[in-house]
């Protein structure tokens, strides 16, 4: 059931329905001066809300089949200051475009294989093994729209199953790319998706570091320091006299500017470290790690890693 209410109450700077306490409701649009929401309670028991009927709220009902419509509606209309009955008749004109478009859209059904943001059983809005709809793929990031809020959300491709039969569109209509502080939590993502992560702490490869460092430099992350370690599948081996630091930010120095010197000052001292060092020797002070190496036949270079503590603005 579908309801709107003139106005809002603030509480806690929230803005929010006047709705009773305890009730469960889910979001469709919310404006200046009224919000709609999808609720299950008995309307009787709240006479500040009134029920939408007729051909929108059948129209709000079939978003529930197909999430993209009311998604992209919603955000055509996100700041709209039409009142409620002009409203209304926008709503449902935007809502017959998407429905009526779903058949040319591109769109399609994806497996979710990472949680976005926390799983649903936690009251987040994507939960792994799910399937979701996505809208676009440009440069790296989906967009796509959860059953659980509606709202179109940006994730890394990686984080879903794309097959080759699925030809997303790279851009449509009244639909941007995602904010200039979601690209760069995407970006951020992205980075720390191919390191390994033990006690707190993220590394990567040394071969994959020079690659690793531009991304974050081009990201406005500043690589602060690092040390070289050995990490196998039940240790890490951490060699701290092997360390890189980067100087401190100068007066007067942009942070992209810190970001690049950082980055150059990083791969300066650890080629100079990779030169100098045997780590087939150094490999011989941690029992565990020299194991592993002989069991497996592997060299110390395959194990070896670069935590790299990076920071951002």
């Amino acid at each position: 059931m579908f309801y709107y209410r003139s106005s809002l109450k603030t509480s806690h700077n929230v803005t929010e329905p006047d709705v009773l306490e305890d009730t469960y409701f889910c979001w469709i649009h919310y404006a200046a001066s009224f919000a709609i929401i999808e609720t299950w309670e008995p309307p009787a028991a709240q006479p500040t809300l009134t029920r939408i009927n007729g051909n929108l709220a059948a129209l709000l009902e079939s978003t529930i089949a197909y999430p993209p419509a009311r998604a992209l509606a919603a955000r055509e209309l996100e700041i709209s200051d039409l009142p409620w009955p002009e409203f209304a008749s926008k709503l449902e004109q935007l809502l017959i475009t998407h429905l009526k478009d779903q058949s040319t859209s591109g769109f399609c059904l994806l497996h979710c294989l990472v949680d976005q943001g926390d799983s649903l059983e936690m009251g987040g809005y994507g939960g792994a093994g799910h399937f979701y709809w996505a809208l676009t793929a440009t440069d790296g990031f989906i967009s796509w729209v959860s059953a659980h809020d509606y709202e179109v959300r940006w994730s890394r491709v990686e984080e879903f199953e794309l097959s080759a039969q699925c030809k997303l569109p790279s851009e449509i209509p009244g639909l941007s790319g995602p904010s200039a502080s979601t690209l760069r939590r995407l970006r951020e993502d992205a980075i720390y998706s191919r390191a390994s992560f033990h006690a707190g702490e993220y590394a990567w490869p040394i071969d994959t570091l020079p690659a690793i460092l531009k991304e974050a430099e081009a990201n406005e992350m500043a690589c602060v320091g690092g040390t070289f370690q050995f990490r196998a599948e039940m240790a890490t081996a951490e060699m701290y006299w092997l360390t890189t630091q980067t100087s401190p930010r100068l007066d007067g120095e942009t942070w992209s500017d810190f970001c690049k010197r950082a980055r150059k000052e990083t791969m300066l001292q650890v080629d100079e470290i990779t030169r100098a060092t045997d780590f087939e020797v150094e490999a011989k002070s941690f029992l565990p790690i020299e194991n592993h190496l002989r069991t497996l036949g592997l060299k110390a270079t395959d194990c070896l890693v670069f935590f790299a503590s990076l920071e951002s603005r």
